[in-house]
């Protein structure tokens, strides 16, 4: 009688091991195909980046074409849709000599992530500072 309750106890705990060694393995199997999705989503973007930035890469700026989008990218979760090189007329401020100073800068449209809002950002070329221009 009491090898048939050590045989069951010993039995259930076997059954017990293998489900949870089961569930761990599954468990690791998910998480490998999300961090997996994960990279291609990166190596898509990345792509996408190099092609926009491919008339850019002779320009020399202190923030890249590259950059720019990968700053971006890090403050706004979406996706990059264009990146242009080019200029806005800044105010200086008040007792300088001039009021206003053209200043170069990456125009980044993005399609954001989480809502259907479409934002062009700048993004200084030489500071990488990140300003919303408007909300497209």
């Amino acid at each position: 009688m009491v090898n048939r309750i050590l045989l069951a106890i010993l039995g259930i705990l076997i059954i017990l091991i293998i489900g949870i060694f089961a569930i761990g393995y599954f468990a690791l199997e998910k998480e490998k195909q999300i961090l997996q999705q994960k990279q291609e989503k990166i190596t898509q973007e990345q792509e996408i980046i190099s092609e926009l930035c491919k008339k850019y890469r002779n320009f020399k700026t202190g923030i890249t074409c590259e950059q720019a989008a990968n700053l971006v990218l890090l403050k706004y979760q979406g996706e990059i849709v264009s990146i242009e090189k080019t200029q806005i007329d800044m105010p200086l401020p008040p007792g300088s000599e001039k009021t206003s100073e053209l200043t170069d800068f990456w125009a980044v449209s993005i399609n954001l992530e989480e809502s259907a809002d479409k934002l062009k950002i700048m993004v200084d070329t030489n500071s990488g500072q990140i300003k919303i221009l408007k909300q497209i």
